[in-house]
Formats: C-alpha cells, structure tokens, sequence
C-alpha cells in the first residue's frame, strides 16, 4: 500500500508547524521545509510500498546525530509523529545548492555510485583543480561501500544530493537510501540509547 505523503499536515503539533517556512524539496517519501534560519526539517511517511523498515532508518539517522560525518548532512534530532500511518521527521542542518559545473561534473563522473576517474581525467584540467574537493568528497561517499571500516552503504549518488554547507564543504544532503551496515546496527542496538522524539 502507497501512503500519500501529502496528508502529514494532520500530524503536526504547533511547535513544528509554527516553525516551518517555504518548502524547499520533496520526493518520494516526504517534503523538505526551511526550519528557522539555518535548518530544514524533513517529513516523511513510509508505507508498505518503501523498501527500508522504520527500524533501519531509524539506525541511520540516529548514528549520525551520536557521530556526524564530514560529508554528510548534520542531522540534530528525530521523531516520530505518527504511527499509523507512520510518519517521522528528522531536523537537520541547511545547505546551499552547488553550481551547474559542479553537477555537470558529479553527472559525468558518477555511475552506479562509483567514481569514474577515465571519465575525470577527459575533464579540463582548471575545472578539476578548481573542485578537487568536490571530487575528494565523490570518493568518500562511494569508498563507504567497498571499506568495511566505514559504518554506511551510501547509494543514490547523484547531483541532485550533493549540496555544500556555509564553510563550502560539500556534502550527501538526503540520507533516504543511506544504509547502516549491520556490524554497525547490532552495536547501535546493544547500547539502546535512542534519541528519539515522540511528539
């Protein structure tokens, strides 16, 4: 069963509503809000149709408020507005859109969620120079998968998903189909210290 993502507005107690500014982004889950002046909040519903359980995106979200990564999102605090349906939200922190060029080279360099460098190296060399870090941050986001040191499996990696903070950092801005990996999920859950908000 789909659970339309538009009806959450029933869940909203005021402090949350009250806060919320323009809508900034949406998909398939759930819409993106400006939260105050440097934060957005994510509402989301998840439905039968999804292929990731409460539970494994509550794993995510709550390893990265205990240990943020450099080149991911910030996310503050979660919670849950409702459980049938189930509709959850998390508070993160607001990033800035990356330029044209900066999305033509994610495009063209990313396939499959690996970073191609035969494509990189075709690239003019003042335009690489100019966003090695961007580039530096492509290979963080993909090495999480083939490192068994790194806590996550990244996917969708797209351009649509890399944004920069207020220091230029670029960053992975929708931790949708970020997956913690199950080494990682068994120590989160022995220690059962959820931030968790029920509003």
């Amino acid at each position: 069963m789909y659970i339309d993502i538009i009806p959450y507005e029933d869940y909203l107690p005021e402090w949350i509503s009250n806060s919320m500014g323009k809508m900034v982004g949406d998909g398939a889950e759930g819409h993106v809000y400006e939260f105050g002046k440097s934060r957005i909040i994510k509402i989301a519903s998840l439905g039968d149709g999804f292929m990731r359980s409460w539970g494994q995106i509550k794993n995510v979200l709550e390893s990265l408020v205990r240990n943020p990564k450099p080149n991911v999102v910030q996310i503050y605090y979660y919670g849950i507005l409702s459980t049938n349906p189930l509709v959850y939200f998390y508070v993160a922190e607001k990033l800035k859109p990356i330029s044209w060029i900066q999305r033509d080279i994610i495009d063209n360099c990313i396939e499959c969620d690996e970073v191609y460098y035969d494509v990189i190296e075709l690239y003019d060399q003042r335009k690489i120079s100019k966003n090695k870090k961007l580039l530096d941050t492509l290979e963080g986001l993909t090495n999480q998968k083939r490192d068994a040191r790194h806590r996550f499996n990244i996917y969708d990696i797209h351009s649509g998903n890399i944004m920069k903070d207020s220091d230029n950092n670029f960053k992975l801005c929708d931790v949708g189909l970020v997956e913690l990996k199950k080494k990682w999920s068994k120590k989160l859950n022995k220690e059962k210290k959820y931030k968790l908000m029920r509003v």
